[in-house]
């Protein structure tokens, strides 16, 4: 059995299903974030935080859908393609007064063979 890297699909990372949910699960989010995990190139894990900022009223709620998203096919496009070729991280998209106001992409590299000075590995 080989331990070489697992192939990485070519085709969109997250389905186009998912995407949708994704981007609806973010246009109910005011202030906060929704974390998207990868593991061997693969989505595992989707994680929702949403901030609640007292004394402040959002302007976000008072707005439609898509004016709030108006470029939802771009932000789908942008989100797939920070998540291609990420084998182990993290895509965070963050929201703020109900607007998508950036993608992060956190990557984590794995070194099985790295040891540290003690002879322990990290």
């Amino acid at each position: 059995m080989s331990r070489g890297k697992p192939e990485v699909n070519e085709a969109a990372p997250v389905d186009q299903e998912l995407m949708d949910k994704i981007i609806d699960m973010a246009q109910t989010i005011n202030f906060g974030h929704i974390t998207l995990i990868s593991q061997n190139f693969r989505l595992i894990q989707i994680e929702r935080n949403e901030k609640i900022r007292i004394g402040e009223q959002s302007k976000a709620k008072e707005k439609d859908k898509n004016e709030i998203f108006p470029n939802r096919a771009r932000i789908c496009q942008k989100v797939q393609q920070q998540f291609r070729g990420l084998e182990y991280g993290q895509i965070i998209i963050v929201i703020n007064n109900g607007v998508i106001v950036r993608i992060e992409r956190i990557e984590k590299q794995r070194f099985s063979d790295f040891t540290g000075l003690d002879g322990e590995g990290i």
